[in-house]
């Protein structure tokens, strides 16, 4: 309850989304509950801040946290130099994200369709008709549109939401899970054009 008292745990910060931090903890965070976090990246200095946790799960090492703060003021420099060591370093190519839209059907989706954002080898994030549960399990059809791989059929969690302000419309943040070979295979095909895209 008071976690946030507590000593600032010192994460791995994987990815930023306006107000929504990917990371890595050496701690498994209850959800709901509000951490303060401590992130640092080269040539920055340290931020510490508050942050609601989403969802926590086992990711050696340690464990992959989702998590939202009160504002995103100040974590731009963060998104911008994330965006950066994503284009020169291989290791971190599991964060890195594309600006991309594609349309996804899935029977779980409000009127069964929704937009992408983004992509990246680990999630999504979309623009959807309205609030899906968080940890609820979707079955996605990517429409990509290339001759090649046409359409890419996988699994995901959703594991944050919040609404967009238009209507009863939300962005969700969903990562790939429980996924067959095929599955992988297809995703990997699909992100190695979209990677070519974006060179």
């Amino acid at each position: 309850m008071f976690s946030f008292l507590s000593k600032p745990q010192q994460v791995e910060l994987l990815e930023v989304e306006e107000r929504t931090l990917g990371f890595r903890s050496q701690k498994a965070n209850q959800v709901g509950q509000t951490v303060k976090v401590r992130v640092s990246l080269p040539d920055l200095p340290e931020l510490t801040l508050p942050v609601t946790i989403k969802s926590c799960r086992p990711d050696e090492p340690g464990f992959l946290c989702y998590g939202e703060v009160p504002s995103s003021k100040g974590l731009e420099k963060f998104q911008a130099a994330l965006h950066n060591k994503d284009k020169s370093d291989s290791n971190v190519r599991r964060a890195q994200r594309f600006k991309l839209g594609v349309r996804i059907l899935s029977p779980e989706l409000p009127a069964f369709k929704a937009i992408s954002v983004d992509f990246s080898r680990s999630g999504l994030q979309i623009e959807a008709e309205g609030d899906v549960p968080l940890d609820t399990m979707l079955t996605l059809t990517l429409e990509t549109e290339i001759r090649e791989i046409p359409s890419v059929i996988c699994r995901a969690r959703v594991i944050w939401s919040r609404p967009t302000g238009q209507f009863q419309r939300c962005r969700l943040g969903l990562e790939f899970t429980t996924l067959e070979p095929k599955m992988r295979a297809d995703l990997d095909l699909f992100e190695s054009y979209v990677r070519a895209r974006f060179r």
